[in-house]
């Protein structure tokens, strides 16, 4: 089979018409449901014998074929984690760390976002919100300036 890190996975057939691959290894430009997987010419992947096949020689090899690759029946879902101090002073910057968080299936999360609200609508949050929305992108912890912060 050939399909994106098809060369650091192992594929095992869970019946007559299913495989798993699985990705050892960072999982990072690898395939994602919707991607083909391609059956080369070489593979040794017999066509299942729907007549009157005395022995498994008899069988025809499967030919070229490309295939559309699905998402597992039971996903991971997302558990996002925030981490950050329980209390600051007037000074301190609040560091926010995302890094906890699971669920992306070893790929790049596709979008994370952080909404802010204040009690008091007076206070403009969207400087705030602006920086939060540039740090959502990156999953190291990051500081978040104290003058972005209401006193």
């Amino acid at each position: 089979m050939d399909f994106n890190c098809a060369n650091i996975s192992q594929c095992q057939w869970m019946d007559s018409s299913t495989a798993h691959a699985y990705i050892n290894g960072s999982s990072l430009n690898c395939v994602t449901p919707g991607d083909s997987l391609h059956i080369i010419e070489t593979a040794s992947i017999k066509a299942l014998c729907q007549t009157d096949c005395p022995t498994y020689s008899a069988w025809t090899n499967s030919s070229r074929s490309l295939i559309t690759i699905r998402g597992p029946l039971l996903a991971f879902q997302p558990i996002p984690v925030i981490s950050t101090a329980s209390s600051l002073g007037d000074c301190d910057d609040l560091t926010i760390d995302l890094s906890a968080s699971t669920g992306s299936g070893g790929r790049d999360w596709r979008s994370v976002s952080i909404h802010v609200k204040s009690s008091n609508s007076a206070i403009n949050v969207g400087p705030l919100q602006n920086f939060l929305d540039r740090m959502a992108e990156s999953f190291t912890p990051t500081p978040v300036p104290n003058y972005l912060f209401a006193k």
